[in-house]
């Protein structure tokens, strides 16, 4: 299907897409929070997460999340998508 990148990184280069449909999809897990981040590195990382992403995802906690962006983006595309 025809599908336009709308979100990148250095770590995802392909984070998001929106389709010809219309659909959309994201990569990163907009639903995580602090919290459930913090869990992940600490519980379930180790032994499966190299320990340079480790530190890399814990050094970067600080500087916050684009979640509100998302959401934004996401019921916007469902605004402008509706029928009826």
């Amino acid at each position: 299907p025809e599908a336009e990148v709308t979100a990148t990184s250095d770590f995802c280069r392909y984070a998001g897409f929106r389709y010809k449909g219309p659909a959309m999809s994201v990569q990163p897990h907009p639903e995580f929070d602090r919290d459930a981040v913090d869990l992940l590195l600490t519980a379930r990382a180790p032994g499966l997460v190299p320990d340079e992403m480790i530190a890399e995802a814990e050094a970067n906690k600080g500087k916050g999340d684009d979640n509100d962006a998302m959401a934004d983006r996401v019921a916007a595309f469902f605004k402008e998508n509706r029928h009826g």
